[in-house]
Formats: structure tokens, sequence, C-alpha cells
């Protein structure tokens, strides 16, 4: 999505990550997980561990990334906020995990908005 500051980008991606997670719309996602690329973790994040280290200590992280890795990513939807304002991150030479992520390096099978 496109457009700028404060048209409801964010927003319109908040709520097409919760319409899906809560079933309301039928999907073929078993998994969506939402990154606001603005927020530090996400932006520090040099591997799947560290990116997924942003939905905290309570989530068992280690078997999430084992899950997805094992799957490829299969089923699973990564949202990425703000890619407008973090363009930096998915720069050649930038030691984020996001360009291999976007590049299918590390979840081939992983759908991506």
């Amino acid at each position: 999505l496109y457009g700028h500051a404060g048209m409801g980008k964010t927003t319109a991606l908040q709520h097409i990550a919760q319409q899906v997670a809560i079933q309301k719309y039928e999907s073929d996602f078993s998994l969506i997980l939402y990154f606001p690329l603005r927020d530090s973790t996400v932006g520090s994040a040099t591997d799947l561990k560290g990116l997924l280290s942003y939905y905290g200590s309570d989530c068992d992280i280690a078997s999430v990334e084992k899950e997805l890795l094992d799957r490829r990513g299969k089923d699973v939807l990564l949202v990425f906020d703000g890619a407008d304002e973090a363009k930096e991150l998915i720069r050649e030479g930038s030691p984020n995990v996001l360009l291999p992520l976007l590049k299918g390096g590390i979840l081939r099978e992983t759908s991506i908005i």
C-alpha cells in the first residue's frame, strides 16, 4: 500500500490482518504475523528469531521459528507496515533480516504484504 502520511495505510493493514486472523474472511493462511517496521525490535532483527521476538517473551519463539522453517512459511502471511519509513532496512548490505525474507531466502512459501 502506498500513500501519503496519515492516509490510513497502517489502519488498513492492521484491519486486514485482524479480520483474516479472526477468520471473518475466508483465507488460505493458518498464521498471520504483523510487524511494524518502525518498532526497534523489528528494525534491529538480524534473524528470524530476532524478528519473532517482537511478540515478546510470552510466546515460545524457538518453537514458532522451528515450525516456520520446517514448513518453509507455507500458509503464513507476513504483514510489514511502514516500508516507506524504513527503506534502509531493505537495502542491499543491511544486516536486517527483511531483505532475505522479501527475496524468499528464508521462508520460500510465505506470502508478504
